[in-house]
Order: structure tokens, then C-alpha cells, then sequence
């Protein structure tokens, strides 16, 4: 009975053992953690403020030091992953120094002026919502407010770049006359009305969604076109192979043609240029040929007109049978 109790309760300290090991990290199963390699280089790449915000946002939890640290360097490519590895182990044992260390080497490179020029040139983007573009916004402000350690950037001047930002010019009119009414209060106060007036006009909402889908259409209808273009480009490319291909096999029979003739004239003398009936070719190619028995151009020696005439000489005009010659 005694060893029974004692099976039991080592059963039940290893079940206490297993149960006390709890996943390390948790992530909202919608979305894929995104990497990073380092300095944004296209439009979508993180940068180091976004991405650690992203990255304090969706892990929940840690067990241990060590699992974050593994959890970070898993979700780091390129020059970001060899500037942590560089470093001494003593600089990188947690998860906030790696942090740390992304934040110094990478985001301290940009002055407040390339920040502040960052910040005038963004505009919404197609298919972008002015609730994202509200948030990029707010983001790239406290990005520059923390970089110059004050406050460059407040609410009025927020809200104005915001508005010039937008697409549409009826929405950029309509939200100038929310500001109006409102006068100068807390961007985010600004944007719940914003957001209310959205819904409020869902006409507006459409319309704005239709100059997008306008826009991805001629978009797309633009790079149709190009790649027609492109296949164009490539047929005539062939079509100009092919036709010199074919003028210099043309000129190549035109060379070799005359050296044939005269090869030709040698064999079969001056019966050459007859037909197969055996009289006379050509005028066209006779009007070349030289008489071998006058010197003549133009005929050969079996048409030879001064042939015709001594043959004709010789022979008498009339047969007499009586005719004798004269004594």
C-alpha cells in the first residue's frame, strides 16, 4: 500500500513539473510578424521605430530572457542580424539591449531635418484610408518629436498636413470646414470627428473608394499597354533579323551568280545561252555574248549574219542544167 501512495505522488510531481512549463511567446494568429534586415529601402519595409513598436505589441509574454532573446534574433535578416551578432555577448544578453542596439545603429542615422522633410512629402497613397494615413502621420510626429527631444511638430500642424495629404479634393475641403467649426483641438480628437463625418457621409466614402479603384485601373490598363508594347518591340526586332538574313543570302547569290555563268561558258561553249529547242535564248542575255567568228556582239557563231552571207555567195541563184560557163 505504501509503495502504491509513494508511485502516486512521484506521478503527480512529474505531472506539477510539465504543467509548470507554459509557452514563452504568443501572437495574434491575423497577422505575420514581419523581419527586419535594417534601413527601409521600398515602400512596406519597417523601419526601427515601427518595427520594435510591433514587436513590444505582439509579444505578450516571456518565460525567460533567453526565449526573447531568440524570439528577436529569429524575426532579424540582413545587416540588422550581423550588427547584433557583432556585438559582445555581455551587450546583448536581454531583449530590451538588442533593442537598444537596433534603435542606436539604425534610426540615429536620419537628422531631424531628413525626418522633417519625410514628414512634409508623405502623402496618402492609393488605396490607403485616411485612417491609415492618420496613423503614419502620427507615428513619423512622435518619431520627430523624440528625435529632437521637443516638440517640432504639434496638433495644428499635424492636422494641416494631414488634410493637404489627402487625395480627394472634396474630402480635403469638407475636413477644412471641421476644423473650422472645431477650432484648434488634439489631432486625435480631430480624427474621432473625422472618422464620424466618414460615417456620416457614406456618399463621400464611395466616392473616395472610387477614385481609388480609378486609379488602380488606369494603373493596371497602363501596364498592359507596356507589356503590348514590349511584345511589339520584340516581333519587330525579329522581323528585322529575318529580313536581313534574307538580303545577305540575296546578295551572296548575286555574287556568286556572274563566276557560275562564266564557269558555265567554258563547259558548254558558245550553245550556252540556246534554249532547249536549240535555237536562240535570250536577246536579253545574248545582247552580252561576242561572235567567235566575226568579233561581233550581241549574237553568237551559228547566228553569225556574216556566216549567212558568204554561205549565200557561194551558192548558185537559179538551177539551169544547160548552163555552161562562159568560154
Amino acid at each position: 500500500m505504501e509503495e502504491v501512495i509513494k508511485d502516486l505522488q512521484e506521478q503527480i510531481k512529474k505531472l506539477e513539473v510539465k504543467g509548470s512549463k507554459s509557452p514563452v511567446v504568443y501572437l495574434k494568429s491575423e497577422r505575420k510578424f514581419p523581419k527586419f534586415g535594417g534601413r527601409p529601402v521600398k515602400d512596406g519595409d519597417p523601419d526601427v521605430y515601427e518595427w520594435i513598436s510591433d514587436m513590444r505589441e505582439h509579444i505578450q509574454s516571456a518565460q525567460s530572457k533567453d526565449d526573447f532573446v531568440d524570439f528577436i534574433m529569429d524575426h532579424l535578416t540582413g545587416s540588422a542580424k550581423s550588427e547584433v551578432k557583432l556585438r559582445p555577448h555581455t551587450e546583448r544578453k536581454t531583449g530590451k539591449q538588442i533593442l537598444d542596439i537596433l534603435e542606436t545603429v539604425f534610426e540615429i542615422k536620419e537628422t531631424t531635418t531628413q525626418l522633417l522633410q519625410k514628414f512634409y512629402q508623405r502623402d496618402q497613397r492609393e488605396d490607403e484610408t485616411l485612417e491609415k494615413y492618420s496613423l503614419v502621420l502620427t507615428e513619423m510626429t512622435q518619431k520627430i518629436n523624440k528625435k529632437d527631444k521637443k516638440e517640432q511638430v504639434n496638433d495644428v500642424k499635424l492636422t494641416e498636413r494631414f488634410i493637404d495629404g489627402i487625395r480627394d479634393q472634396n474630402t480635403r475641403q469638407e475636413l477644412r470646414k471641421v476644423v473650422l467649426d472645431s477650432g484648434n483641438v488634439p489631432f486625435f480628437e480631430f480624427r474621432l470627428k473625422m472618422l464620424r463625418w466618414i460615417e456620416d457621409n457614406p456618399k463621400m466614402g464611395l466616392s473616395i473608394k472610387k477614385i481609388t479603384t480609378q486609379n488602380t485601373e488606369l494603373s493596371e490598363m497602363m501596364t498592359l499597354v507596356k507589356k503590348q508594347q514590349e511584345m511589339l518591340d520584340r516581333q519587330q526586332q525579329q522581323i528585322d533579323r529575318l529580313t536581313r538574313m534574307s538580303d545577305g543570302k540575296f546578295n551572296r547569290q548575286l555574287h556568286v551568280q556572274p563566276e557560275e555563268r562564266g564557269r558555265s561558258r567554258q563547259r558548254f561553249g558558245p550553245r550556252f545561252n540556246r534554249g532547249s529547242n536549240g535555237r536562240r535564248g535570250s536577246s536579253i542575255v545574248a545582247r552580252g555574248r561576242q561572235c567567235y567568228n566575226c568579233g561581233g556582239m550581241g549574237h553568237i557563231s551559228s547566228n553569225c549574219p556574216s556566216e549567212k552571207e558568204l554561205n549565200s555567195a557561194s551558192r548558185p541563184t537559179s538551177v539551169n542544167p544547160n548552163w555552161k560557163p562562159s568560154q
